[in-house]
């Protein structure tokens, strides 16, 4: 149509123009040999004629590349830049297919290169643990990645366009933006939100990106949860506290009693055989503390490469029995051992442990239970678990405690549990124990009424399973 056009166009022109040339010079001939006229009009019909076959044979054979130029063009121009212009003449077309094609290869490779650097953006903001948050001159949110929404309790589709204080309300955030955009340097700081209740510690990272001219810098956070590893840190400050409370103790009472003996009381027999008495209960303690702390050290390193074996519920309790009869008797206490009915007769375990664990349970409710009344452990499945209880009828445990009664040198009434002999580290190893088997453990106690704990160990999915069940 391109080409059909401007032909027309031409040849109007040339027409005219000859025309026009024609009844003038005809007109002067005619002013002086009006015989001449007729030939002068054949002779520029003629002219026109052949001019216009020229230029009809020349546009011809450049009318069909030209169709195809504006053909691949339109299909570029639409986004498919897969069509190659080949064309062979004249020069000029063929050098402008030519640029035509490599630009759009030059085009499709960028465009390729794009898409690729914005997936693997994508995947890496994806992956991040840590909250990335782009936000404009005036504080709105550009963009978000998944931790990010997770941390706002907000999709991205809802969060973009927001301003941060919409979605997330903190005062020191604020001011640690406007410190970044006033000194225009990286800066870091860990700040402390508030989250149902608890404390959240972020570490913020910010920094400012280019832009353009007219408009304000945007600017990069980079939010990452330091929660857990202040708790961990709380948590060795506290253990190191705890033990060197628990060492001082024992280490002072030695020291003063060692002392006391040199002084003159070793010449006294019954203070003599007094203090060494005390003397050796608290080198006991000292050792029983260091015991402790050896197995909860050797059941963190080997968690998961424990050795299991297949032992029946049987021996386990008939060990338990043999461990704790006598310390349940001195008291008066009734150390009954059950395994209900349907429960598998064996389980794969490591034997050592799980008497560990069930003597460390079983010690405690001797301890904390009243002359006269019973310590009850049972065995029994639930599902693809075996299940120990160990109940007791003591002054059971207040609700506000039961989540750190786990923890290393955590006690409820500090004073008793140290008169009766303990570590504070027994109900730790129980729980490390039941996690070295992919297990847990767990609490049911009301005050006045006793406690119950609960050791939940997985079966083996092994086939030899089935063939003992």
């Amino acid at each position: 149509m391109f080409v059909n056009r401007s032909l027309v166009r031409y040849l109007y022109t040339t027409f005219i123009l000859f025309l026009s040339l024609t009844l003038l010079g005809s007109f002067l001939v005619y002013s002086i040999r009006p015989a001449l006229v007729w030939g002068l009009i054949l002779q520029g019909t003629l002219f026109i004629l052949l001019n216009s076959l020229l230029l009809i044979s020349l546009l011809k054979e450049w009318e069909r590349p030209l169709t195809q130029i504006l053909r691949v063009a339109e299909r570029y121009a639409q986004g498919d830049l897969e069509p190659i212009l080949r064309i062979k003449n004249p020069y000029e077309l063929r050098v402008l297919g030519e640029t035509l094609t490599w630009m759009a290869k030059e085009l499709k490779n960028r465009i390729e290169t794009i898409a690729l650097q914005r997936n693997e953006l994508e995947g890496i903001l994806k992956g991040m643990t840590e909250a990335v948050i782009l936000l404009d001159g005036k504080e709105r949110i550009k963009r978000m990645n998944h931790a990010a929404e997770a941390l706002a309790n907000l999709p991205a589709r809802e969060g973009v366009g927001k301003k941060l204080s919409e979605v997330i309300s903190s005062d020191d955030l604020c001011k640690f933006i406007q410190s970044v955009r006033r000194s225009e340097d990286i800066q870091e700081q860990t700040l402390v939100f508030s989250s149902e209740g608890k404390n959240r510690y972020l570490q913020v990272h910010g920094s400012l990106l280019p832009s353009s001219k007219e408009e304000e810098s945007n600017l990069l956070l980079v939010l990452n949860d330091v929660t857990r590893l202040k708790q961990l840190e709380e948590m060795r400050k506290d253990f190191v506290a705890n033990v060197s409370h628990e060492l001082r103790t024992p280490i002072t009472s030695i020291l003063g009693f060692v002392e006391t003996l040199k002084e003159g009381a070793l010449q006294d027999p019954v203070q003599s055989v007094r203090f060494l008495s005390i003397i050796e209960n608290q080198t006991l303690r000292l050792h029983a503390l260091i015991e402790d702390l050896l197995s909860l050290s050797r059941l963190e390193q080997a968690e998961t490469t424990i050795r299991k074996e297949w032992v029946s519920l049987p021996e386990i309790f008939s060990e338990l029995q043999t461990l704790q009869a006598t310390k349940a008797e001195e008291k008066h206490i009734q150390l009954r051992l059950e395994i209900q009915q349907g429960t598998h007769e064996a389980v794969y375990v490591n034997p050592l442990l799980i008497v560990q664990a069930l003597v460390n349970l079983v010690d405690n409710a001797i301890k904390y239970s009243d002359p006269g009344s019973e310590v009850v452990v049972t065995a029994f499945s639930i599902g693809r678990e075996i299940c120990f209880t160990v109940r007791d009828t003591g002054p059971g445990i207040p609700r506000e405690e039961q989540s750190r009664i786990f923890e290393r040198f955590y006690r409820v009434d500090k004073t008793r549990s140290r008169s009766l002999g303990g570590t504070g580290l027994g109900l730790a190893i129980v729980k490390h124990i039941a996690l070295a088997h992919g297990g847990t453990v767990s609490l049911e106690s009301t005050p006045g009424e006793g406690s119950t704990f609960i050791l939940r160990i997985p079966e083996s999915s092994s086939p030899e399973t089935s063939s003992r069940s």
